[in-house]
């Protein structure tokens, strides 16, 4: 089964995001600081990440830049509605997120990104 953790400060997102995931028969795990997101990554293993990017404590940047030394092949879905002076979601992709999605984002958008960046290999599931 495939195993997603979600990384957002706010309950309601990660509310909707996990059970979004949960109802497409993923297992979904949810981190709302840097505390969290860090005990989610000590010993587990999932095979994607989606996080927030402005986030207190620790940003989705730095999430992403961690992520990369010591998790480098796991995929990452960035996520942003605000974007500032410069556009924080190509500076995401830049970072090493797969896919980037702007926040507000219907289910079947979160489902679709999910799919194009764990790619055809993903175990397939009975909700669509």
């Amino acid at each position: 089964m495939l195993r997603v953790l979600i990384i957002d400060d706010s309950i309601s997102i990660l509310a909707l995001l996990q059970d979004t995931i949960a109802k497409a028969g993923y297992e979904a795990h949810t981190a709302k600081n840097a505390k969290e997101i860090n005990e989610s990554l000590n010993g587990n293993d999932f095979d994607l990440v989606i996080t927030d990017i402005y986030m207190p404590e620790q940003d989705g940047l730095e999430t992403i830049l961690n992520l990369r030394i010591t998790k480098p092949d796991i995929p990452i879905v960035a996520m942003s509605s605000n974007t500032g002076y410069s556009d924080v979601l190509d500076v995401a992709k830049k970072l090493g997120a797969r896919k980037c999605l702007r926040k507000p984002f219907t289910q079947e958008a979160i489902l679709d990104s999910l799919l194009e960046t764990i790619g055809p290999g993903a175990p397939s599931n009975s909700a669509n």
